[in-house]
């Protein structure tokens, strides 16, 4: 053992008391302690197996002790050259949304969108007010097409020959 590690600490207290909580081992002082330790030693170059065996040594119980290894190996990660899938991924998120964010390209969709959208409405508003009306339909004539005049019914041209009613008609029989 080294001169630098903690203390050696008791787990359990001696206590006689009857209640449940009494007996109840607080150990994250000591883990955190020998986390810290172990973090350290790892930093110097300590292999896991060399710590792990240390620790063992020292009163920890194998799966705590390979807990505290393995909490030191992951901290120490970015000192040892690894690279993780969440580091790749935290990396390529922080990129985007940095490009995404200070992109002209991305205020232009915006002003884009609305712009299209203006066009659009101004279309359905026109299609509409043809639809309903308000605009006179162009004569055939303005298009281009040949205009045949309206063939003429029977009656049309003719003289009326309609009485106005002042006039006495004829059955209206005179009494004279």
């Amino acid at each position: 053992m080294t001169d630098d590690s903690p203390a050696n600490e008791t787990k359990q207290p001696d206590s006689t008391d009857s209640t449940p909580l009494d007996h109840v081992i607080d150990d994250l002082e000591p883990k955190l302690a020998w986390g810290e330790w172990a973090v350290e030693e790892m930093k110097k170059g300590r292999s896991p197996d060399d710590l792990s065996a240390e620790l063992i040594a020292s009163g920890w119980d194998e799966d705590d002790a390979a807990e505290l290894v393995e909490a030191a190996r992951r901290q120490t990660r970015h000192l040892r050259g690894v690279i993780t899938r969440d580091d790749v991924a935290r990396e390529n998120a922080s990129r985007y949304h940095k490009a995404m964010a200070v992109s002209a390209f991305s205020a232009f969709r915006f002003v884009s969108v609305f712009w299209l959208a203006a066009i659009a409405a101004r279309q359905v508003l026109n299609s509409l007010a043809f639809v309903l009306g308000s605009r006179r339909p162009r004569p055939a004539s303005s298009l281009g097409f040949p205009v045949e005049p309206a063939p003429r019914t029977e009656t049309e041209g003719q003289p009326d020959t309609a009485k106005s009613s002042d006039e006495p008609h004829e059955d209206e029989g005179s009494t004279g």
